[in-house]
């Protein structure tokens, strides 16, 4: 497996920890997404695999994807590039645990509620900002109503 630029990897006594790694706060990009994507392909094949600790380094978990892969260029690579991401947490037979510290925000949220379970410190604050200007959470609007209810989702999809 190649060089990780944007993640810190480690598996010990059967339990993986991948630590979002990108300064100052763990905006992901197609490359960052694409490390991620390829960590969790190896992890499916690990039959000791008992558990995914999915954690970030710094003062905050993650601020969502990268503004300029939006752009037109880039967008249907970074579309599937991050859909790949909960396509591959929902085959994973273990556990995945996001330990959250301050901002967790767009698309970081979104894969913090793609894990089994949440840690979050009293630092973490959770939302959906995109919205505001004028991009739309595709895996939130499908996942949060599963966690937080519909009336819920609704509310933080459409007002961040």
């Amino acid at each position: 497996m190649s060089e990780l630029e944007y993640l810190k990897f480690e598996k010990a006594e059967a339990v993986a920890r991948i630590t979002l790694d990108r300064p100052k706060v763990n905006m992901m990009n197609i490359e960052m997404m694409d490390e991620l994507n390829g960590r969790f392909e190896a992890l499916l094949q690990d039959d000791d695999l008992k558990c995914i600790v999915l954690a970030a380094e710094g003062k905050h978990f993650c601020t969502g994807v990268e503004v300029a892969d939006h752009k037109p260029d880039k967008v249907d690579d970074m579309i599937a590039t991050f859909n790949r991401i909960f396509e591959l947490t929902e085959q994973i037979e273990v556990p995945i645990i996001a330990s959250v510290q301050g901002y967790c925000l767009g698309g970081g949220m979104e894969l913090a509620i793609a894990c089994d379970i949440i840690v979050a410190a009293e630092s973490a604050q959770f939302g959906q900002p995109e919205i505001k200007v004028g991009f739309f959470p595709p895996y939130a609007a499908i996942r949060l109503p599963q966690l937080v209810g519909p009336a819920r989702a609704i509310e933080i999809c459409t007002t961040g």
